[in-house]
């Protein structure tokens, strides 16, 4: 069991370490910051706490295990999710714009809209803040013609052209 655990600790060790070369290198690409739903992360955290409990109990490789299934949880939230030029960026992969059939935004929350694109069999979303609207709406509209976005989104875009 001990080795097990050693093994686990260095491959959390080494997807710690190509985190970080995907900060580095696919933040720069992203041209519109967005995010995931919070209940998601919250559930995957929920369950990872679970699994992985730091008790008294336990012995110390597997503390050293626990803490690097933190470590790589907590340095996912570094990987940014978004829009970028090569496509509908989430956290370890990218939706190309050559494999999106169809984009819906729609109101998320009071501040907040969701951007939830469709590919052959998926569905994947991102949550943007409103003062974006504007700049998703262009960078979609540049890379994908089958967008329908909802009347109240449609005004709110309106209104802001007005005010200017």
């Amino acid at each position: 069991m001990y080795y097990l655990n050693l093994l686990i600790s260095i491959l959390l060790i080494l997807g710690c370490f190509y985190i970080l070369y995907m900060v580095i290198k696919r933040n720069k690409k992203i041209l519109v910051k967005g995010h995931d739903d919070i209940f998601t992360i919250a559930l995957i955290m929920f369950f990872v706490i679970i699994i992985f409990p730091i008790t008294e109990k336990i012995t110390l490789m597997e503390i050293v295990r626990n803490i690097c299934v933190y470590t790589f949880l907590f340095s996912t939230f570094a990987i940014r999710r978004g829009i970028s030029d090569n496509g509908f960026e989430k956290v370890f992969f990218t939706i190309s714009w050559n494999t999106v059939d169809k984009i819906e935004v729609s109101v998320c929350q009071q501040s907040k809209f969701q951007v939830v694109c469709y590919s052959k069999n998926h569905h994947f979303k991102l949550i943007f803040r409103n003062m974006q609207l504007k700049r998703v709406m262009w960078e979609l509209d540049k890379h994908c013609k089958n967008i329908q976005i909802e009347k109240a989104l449609q005004d709110m875009i309106i209104k802001s052209g007005k005010a200017k």
